[in-house]
């Protein structure tokens, strides 16, 4: 029985039941693996090093690609990783006992001292640390994310580590979201006095490692704001916040005390520096970042962030008080803006930011009155106001005025001396930031309405504080206290005895004499070495001018001819009379010697020596050979002349002896040849054919015809004023005629004759007295008379020497140009000279025919005078004023006399009404009436015999050279103004109506700046002259016959035409292209009218009925076809620039209008089409030969088409058919545009993006995404190496696309290459294109070089793709033939450039 198991076991099993064993055993074996794993798990966890397990689970992380699904913590599924580190943690903790977080964040702790405790002592990681650092977080976010960390408990371990905590690292924490800085600082064990030692410790040496290169990867200015960030959000909370959390107190505190910490090793870095020791300006500098307003926007509340700046303020004002007064007025001239240190500057323009002046003023005020203050930051804070706020001034004044008011109320020294410390530091940085020191102390203490002038206890508490500080003054201020003292009454004289005997003494101390004081020297300043020369000679300068202006003896020097005579004598007189070689003329500075002679305050004997060395200078000066000698040798023959001019004024001032006016002229014409020397006879014969040039901005007058012109025109005016005292111009026989065709028979003098006209009309016009203007006038008059003597006469300048309309004027046409009326003097005086010139007019040819009238008057007198708007009581209110104005016409007292002038007033103001110089109904405000005043001043001047007067003592008068009164008019003034029918019919005349065109061109030169209209009123004007005027009056009568687009057409006209003479008159260089049409000179309000007008016949347009023809719409650009068909063919070089100004100008006028014009728009069928033939035209004919690049136009002109193109197809059914349509069109007509667009895509593409949206909401059109494409396409292929797709229509705009893009982006040679090579097998011809384009750069290198295109580049880069044409066996010739169909890519891309590029295409190749 035992034996058969044994047999049983060996014998053989069937094979089903033992292959279902097998599997039973598999299903256990796979059970028992993943047992055996959790086990080997558990045991790895709990045999696992937590620190290392955390740095190796962020290592994976941190090697792992970056994918934005796979963030720690933004997903709820954690990584392999994470959970072996979630495992091991929580298998430890329940270990240990203690919470899985405390367990992490204890080995989070340990690991950061680890890393902390491998540099020692510093504040920043090295990038190995770093490195570290970056690992360890991912793991630490993703068991805060599994609640597997406690950042609370992981604060308070922190400050458990061994090593210190690194203030880098503690940022990183904060700005990784893992513990904020302030929950780090809440937590800290120690007392705050600890942690504020560390936290300032650790701030200093990161700013004093500011300059290391170590630092590259370290965004240190990060670091510092957001730490700063913190330090403001809890230290300057509101009071109600701070006790809303307990505990509260101690990061306020904190806060507080580590930025006053850190301020105050920046002001003491500032006491180093003044010291001369070595402080660490870029170390503080480097803190001063955190003052930056702009870097706390969003995340410090703007309250708090103002607090923190005014307790800064607060800070600096008051820090380390240690400067005495005495100390601040010995030392305070080295605290002004340019000397002061530039940390504390750069600290007080940062602190100013946020505060107005008034409110930094109010700081300022506050911390004097309640701190004692640091006298070095307080005026150094005072002269960086002043300098940093340009309204500083005026309260940094009333600030005074308070201190000063509070000073005598209370008596108190501490207001005296701080408002005399601040005033004498505002004086410190110059008159141009605040007045200086002596006149605010004239202007405070220099009168009886001063503070010190209240009672005698204030009189001693002013000098009490002077005398005080007497021992600390520098001698400056005592100078300004002794010369100029305050005002004080009779009875206590001796208080300011004693306190100037006291300032004298201390100035003898310092060696330093009164006497050597200079008549007008700035007593703020020091006192330099040399001075006293130099000071004197000031004086003289400052003198001549005074006396220049008001024709007195300055009461300057007078007060120093008496008071201080030792300075008078020993350096003002010799610095006076320094020798010198005297001009022909007496200058202004000869005329005050002998004004100071006269009035016996200059010594003889000094006088001699002076006329003696002056003698001596001029034989020194003839010996070297010098052009004086030709004006000395003029003198005896201009002393001929004088006497013969003079011996001619009482032959024209009675009427009996005019019979030898005649003679007398001509023997003053033979001592004229005598001076001016008798011309040979190939002179004589040049002089026939002489051209005048004529520079308005700067007349030339030859220095040997100066004085000979002045004496001419001087004697002329003298004769003119004399004869009209006794004799009405109708009564003067011909003697000024005759006179000046004298003139005009010496024809070399012509030239500085205009010249010196020119000086006086356009330059020195408002500065004429009544009678040398009335003078001129008639001078004037006469000229235009003897029109035929004088040689025509071309206004020329540096800049503009060849513009037609200036050349060949008659001297009538000249007066257009010297009368013009720019601004509200030069209208001013143009109104006085032209109502003279025609008051003497109508007076003076009373026997002429009115043809004869009208030949001899100039039309521009009378149309000067119809372009002013006159009120209705214009002439009543002048008179009146005038009569105020004029003594003499009160003694007018009979009711007759000044009934007689009224009526005269009466009929010229009927006159002027009925010729539509005053508009009927007029009832403008008085005030405008300005003009009045000096109309009537010419006006109501005597052209008559006066009822009483002395023969004997005007002609005395006149023969002295001295200028007459004018006297009132005692009877009406028939001859000036009376002659109602004449006037009238003078004005009818065409020639003397003043046209649209006239009138816009004075208009457009009125400076809208200096107007005598005020703005409302010159725009009714305006809107009357326009309207109500011009618009409806027929053509017959210079109007429009109420065809508003003439109006438009003449307006444009006259623009162009005042753009040409802006840039005659103004000298300057061509203006660049895209500048608006209203820049410069110009009244803007008139280019609104144009606006305005085209916007009303575009509207008429819009209304009119279907038209198939040439559209209206296109009368721009037919009126500058006209305008440039004018200029000729452009034979010359002069008459091309005036072509190429021609079109700058009216493309000037295109950006100054709607967009919307560009683009015409006309009927179809039944649809409305955009027509842009126009534009293509002009673009192609003349704005591309403008341009300086050649190959595009200016972004301002390309980006205004685009737009009006977007804002015309409003109007049509399809707009983006429409617009893709005239794209199309562009494309095969005005290649130049998409260039164009090529090159400013990137700028354009969001304008037009958003009008596109804004107009129709919808998609783009189709040419448009086309563009857009392109650009995209071509900013892949250069970013991402991605295929470059090229438009299969136009694949030269690709590669203008490409060529700007690459331009653009400025690649190397590398990138360059490579872009060439990764063009596709189908970019033949976007290389040639590159080629093209990149030829064009280097000839626009060459002529243009103002455009900053790199020459040598631009050559490389040509070869390179010629290189890489060569290798592909593309043909590339076709470009620079002019053979071809007008459509071939060659045609095409040749179309695209201006004249010059295509002529030099051929020099470019070969170069």
């Amino acid at each position: 029985m035992a034996a058969a198991p044994a047999r049983r076991k060996h014998e053989m099993r069937p094979f089903f039941p033992l292959d279902a064993g097998r599997s039973k055993r598999q299903k256990l074996r796979h059970k028992t693996l993943q047992k055996l794993q959790e086990e080997a798990l558990h045991l790895l966890s709990c045999h696992q090093n937590l620190d290392d397990l955390l740095l190796e689970a962020g290592s994976s992380v941190c090697d792992k690609p970056s994918h934005p699904t796979s963030l720690s913590g933004t997903t709820g599924e954690a990584s392999e990783p994470e959970q072996l580190v979630v495992s091991a943690l929580r298998d430890r903790a329940t270990t240990l006992g203690v919470p899985v977080g405390t367990l992490s964040a204890r080995a989070a702790a340990s690991n950061i001292g680890k890393i902390c405790a491998e540099a020692g002592e510093a504040v920043l990681l090295n990038p190995q640390q770093r490195e570290k650092l970056s690992c360890l977080f991912p793991t630490l976010k993703g068991l805060l994310a599994q609640n597997a960390f406690c950042h609370l408990q992981f604060a308070q371990e922190m400050w458990k580590m061994q090593s210190p905590l690194f203030l880098e690292v503690a940022w990183r924490l904060h700005t990784e979201s893992l513990v904020s800085l302030e929950e780090l600082l809440e937590n800290h064990p120690n007392d705050a006095a600890v942690l504020e030692q560390w936290l300032s410790h650790s701030l200093r040496l990161l700013c004093s490692q500011a300059a290391e290169p170590s630092l590259a990867a370290c965004p240190l200015e990060s670091m510092l704001t957001d730490i700063a960030a913190v330090f403001l959000r809890n230290g300057f909370k509101k009071t109600c916040e701070l006790g809303k959390k307990p505990g509260s107190q101690k990061l306020p505190k904190i806060s507080c005390a580590v930025l006053e910490s850190m301020l105050a090793w920046v002001l003491d870095s500032v006491a180093q520096e003044s010291r001369g020791e070595a402080p660490e300006p870029k170390a503080v500098k480097c803190w001063l970042h955190i003052y930056s307003t702009t870097a706390y926007q969003g995340r410090v509340p703007p309250e708090a962030l103002q607090r923190f700046l005014s307790h800064t303020l607060a800070q600096v004002l008051t820090y380390n008080p240690q400067l005495k007064v005495s100390d601040a007025v010995h030392l305070q001239r080295e605290w002004c803006f340019t000397r002061t240190s530039p940390v504390l500057a750069l600290l007080f323009r940062k602190l100013f930011v946020l505060f107005e002046a008034e409110e930094l003023i109010r700081h300022l005020q506050k911390v004097l009155e309640t701190s004692e203050v640091n006298w070095h930051h307080v005026l150094s804070c005072v002269s960086t106001l002043l300098v940093c706020h340009s309204g500083a001034e005026a309260l940094v004044k009333d600030f005074l005025s308070q201190l000063l008011r509070k000073a005598f109320e209370s008596y108190d020294l501490e207001n005296m001396v701080t408002a005399f410390l601040i005033v004498r530091q505002a004086a410190l940085e110059g008159p141009a930031v605040f007045m200086p020191y002596l006149e605010w102390f004239k202007a405070s203490f220099g009168s009886a309405r001063g503070f010190h002038c209240t009672s005698k206890k204030a009189l001693v508490f002013l000098f009490k504080f002077l005398s005080e500080l007497v021992p600390f003054e520098a001698p400056q201020y005592l100078k300004v206290h002794i010369l100029h003292p305050p005002f004080v009454p009779t009875k206590y004289r001796p208080l300011l005895l004693e306190y100037i005997a006291l300032a004298k003494t201390r100035l003898a101390d310092f060696k330093v004499s009164i006497e050597d004081m200079g008549v007008y020297e700035d007593l703020s300043a020091a006192k330099e070495e040399g001075q006293p020369r130099s000071q004197a000679l000031q004086d003289v300068e400052k003198a001549v001018q005074i006396f220049q202006n008001t024709g007195k003896i300055p009461a300057g020097v007078m007060e120093a001819s008496i008071f201080r005579r030792t300075y008078y004598t020993s350096r003002f007189l010799p610095a006076l009379l320094a020798p010198r070689v005297l001009p022909e003329e007496p200058d202004t500075c000869m005329a005050l010697i002998d004004a100071l002679k006269r009035a016996e305050k200059i010594p003889l004997n000094m006088y001699a020596t002076y006329i003696e060395g002056c003698q001596a200078a001029k034989e020194k000066f003839l010996q070297g050979g010098s052009t004086e000698w030709e004006a000395s040798s003029l003198k005896e023959p201009l002393e001929l002349l004088k006497a013969e001019l003079e011996a001619l004024r009482p032959l024209i001032m009675d009427p009996s002896k005019h019979g030898g006016t005649l003679v007398q002229i001509a023997a003053v014409s033979e001592k004229l040849t005598d001076v001016l020397g008798r011309p040979a006879d190939e002179d004589d014969a040049a002089f026939l054919s002489l051209r005048i040039p004529l520079d308005l901005s700067a007349p030339d007058v030859k220095r040997q015809h100066q004085g000979v012109v002045d004496l001419l025109l001087a004697s002329f005016c003298q004769n003119v004023m004399a004869a009209s005292y006794f004799l009405a111009p109708d009564r003067q026989g011909a003697w000024p005629s005759l006179f000046v065709r004298m003139i005009a028979g010496h024809r070399p003098l012509l030239p500085s004759l205009l010249g010196r006209l020119c000086q006086l009309l356009c330059h020195q016009g408002s500065a004429l007295s009544d009678a040398h203007l009335l003078g001129l006038a008639v001078f004037a008059v006469h000229l235009n008379e003897a029109e035929s003597l004088i040689p025509a006469v071309d206004i020329c300048s540096l800049w503009v020497p060849h513009s037609p309309p200036a050349r060949g004027l008659s001297i009538t046409g000249l007066w257009e140009h010297l009368l013009a009326c720019r601004t509200g003097e030069s209208v001013l005086f143009c109104m006085r000279f032209c109502t003279a010139a025609l008051s003497y007019a109508l007076c003076k040819f009373v026997s002429l025919s009115h043809e004869g009238l009208c030949a001899v008057l100039h039309p521009a007198f009378v149309k000067k005078v119809a372009n002013v708007k006159f009120p209705d009581d214009f002439l009543e209110v002048g008179l009146q004023v005038w009569v105020r104005r004029n003594p003499q016409m009160q003694k007018m007292k009979t009711r007759r006399s000044r009934a007689r002038v009224g009526n005269a007033a009466a009929a010229l103001r009927t006159l002027l009404r009925e010729s539509s110089i005053i508009p009927a109904g007029d009832t403008t405000d008085p005030r405008t009436s300005r003009f009045a005043v000096a109309m009537a001043d010419v006006l109501f001047c005597s052209f008559s015999t006066p009822c009483h007067g002395s023969a004997s003592k005007l002609e005395g008068l006149a023969m002295t050279g001295a200028q007459p009164t004018l006297t009132p008019a005692t009877r009406t003034l028939p001859s000036a103004c009376g002659r109602k029918q004449r006037f009238r019919k003078l004005t009818e005349e065409k020639a003397f109506q003043l046209t649209l065109q006239e009138w816009l061109l004075m208009e457009l030169s009125t400076d809208p700046e200096d107007d005598l209209l005020p703005s409302s009123e010159r725009l009714a004007f305006h809107y009357w002259a326009l309207y109500q005027h011009y618009l409806p009056r027929p053509s017959a009568a210079g109007g429009c016959d109420g065809n508003l687009r003439k109006v438009c057409a003449t307006f444009i006209g006259a623009v162009l035409d005042f753009g040409h003479r802006s840039e005659l008159s103004h000298c300057g260089p061509q203006k660049n292209l895209t500048s608006p049409v209203s820049q410069g000179r110009g009244n803007a309000d008139l280019y609104c009218r144009l606006q305005e007008m085209l916007l009303e016949v575009e509207l008429v347009h819009r209304r009119a009925p279907c038209d198939t023809g040439s559209p209206e719409g296109h009368f721009l650009f037919q009126l500058f076809q006209e305008r440039r068909k004018t200029l000729g063919n452009t034979a010359t070089l002069g008459e091309k620039l005036g072509r190429q100004q021609e079109v700058l100008l009216q493309t000037r006028i295109l950006l100054g209008l709607p967009p919307s014009l560009l683009t015409a728009r006309r009927r179809k069928g039944t649809r409305v089409v955009l027509d842009c033939e126009g534009f293509f035209s002009f673009v192609n004919t003349e704005l591309k030969n403008v341009c300086p690049r050649g190959s595009m136009l200016p972004y301002d002109v390309t980006a205004h088409f685009f737009r009006g193109l977007l804002s015309a197809s409003l109007e049509c059914d399809n707009p983006a058919e429409e617009v893709t349509a005239a794209l199309s069109l562009g494309q095969a007509g005005c290649p130049m545009i998409l260039s164009s667009a090529a090159r400013w895509w990137q700028q354009m593409e969001p304008v037009l993006s958003s009008e596109w949206e804004r107009l129709f909401q919808g998609p783009l059109a189709q040419g448009l995404q086309r563009l857009r494409e392109l650009a995209v396409s071509t900013c892949r292929f250069l970013a991402s190496g991605a295929a470059f797709v090229a438009s299969s229509e136009a694949p030269w705009l690709s590669g203008a696309f490409l060529h700007f893009a690459l331009e653009r982006r400025a690649v190397n040679d590398e990138a360059q290459e490579d872009a060439l090579k990764r063009l596709g097998a189908g970019a033949e011809k976007v290389l040639v294109s590159l080629l093209f384009f990149s030829l064009l750069d280097f000839i626009t290198a060459e002529v243009a070089p103002q455009e900053g295109v790199d020459a040598q580049k631009a050559l490389d880069w040509c070869s390179k793709v010629l290189r890489c044409l060569e290798e592909r066996g593309v043909p590339w010739l076709e470009v620079f033939s002019a053979a071809g169909t007008g459509h071939s890519p060659g045609q095409i891309l040749r179309s695209t450039i201006s004249d010059q590029h295509l002529k030099l295409l051929p020099v470019a190749f070969y170069r």
